[in-house]
């Protein structure tokens, strides 16, 4: 019997790895992206599923390997799975149907076991150690939703900031994407400015020259009248 069901955890445990790798190899080929959608879910209720064969080989502990005659070893027995129990809050915690489906069987069965066997040996340390062992998987479940929340509202404020901060980022981008569209138009002023500059340069240049060869003129004409005047008297 303690064969078979060391046969039956090896192969839960390796069907549940197995499993675990083929998530992660499916993110790797993915691009690195976690599955969504309807594929998410049904990841999760393949990890629940497991969770819980996981849980009904520990809860079958409670009576397969359960020893009746010895007191102490039920003591013992009873430690190794509240053992477990504790162990997988800090690895279910976040995933409550997992959690619910591993620590249900592994607690409850033990703690019928133990009633049952006090109700009918009429034994009170069985009966006390039941409801002790009752008491101690309700106190388990109750931490362990509470942990459930911390991880959630940790997460959701963690998507929130995340969610600011490609906002900001996204905002940022559009104030350079500006900036960058303000300096060409900048650019293209300046360089409108400065060829009109130079071409107003220019048109007074010519004008000046225009007002000298005027002027020239001018001269040039005064002293025809009065080369003119001279030569006619």
């Amino acid at each position: 019997m303690i064969l078979g069901w060391c046969l039956y955890t090896l192969l839960i445990s390796g069907a549940r790895f197995t499993l675990g790798r083929l998530y992660w190899r499916r993110g790797r080929s993915s691009a690195g992206t976690a599955p969504s959608g309807p594929e998410t879910a049904r990841w999760g209720t393949a990890f629940a599923i497991g969770a819980g064969l996981a849980g009904a080989g520990w809860g079958a502990v409670g009576v397969l390997l359960y020893p009746a005659a010895h007191l102490e070893h039920q003591v013992f027995l009873v430690f190794i799975l509240g053992g477990m129990m504790l162990g997988s809050v800090s690895v279910l915690a976040p995933r409550l149907d997992a959690f619910l489906a591993f620590i249900l069987p592994t607690g409850l069965v033990p703690v019928v076991r133990l009633l049952a066997q006090g109700h009918a040996q009429q034994d009170e340390a069985h009966l006390a150690m039941g409801v002790l062992a009752f008491l101690f998987t309700i106190a388990t479940l109750l931490t362990t939703r509470r942990i459930h929340l911390t991880i959630v509202s940790s997460l959701n404020l963690q998507f929130e900031n995340q969610d600011l901060v490609e906002d900001l980022q996204a905002a940022k981008s559009h104030a350079e994407a500006l900036n960058e569209r303000l300096e060409v138009r900048v650019q293209e002023r300046t360089a409108e400015l400065r060829r009109s500059t130079e071409q107003l340069r220019a048109e007074i240049a010519q004008r000046e020259q225009i007002e000298e060869e005027l002027l020239r003129a001018r001269k040039l004409e005064s002293l025809g009248v009065l080369a003119g005047g001279i030569a006619h008297d």
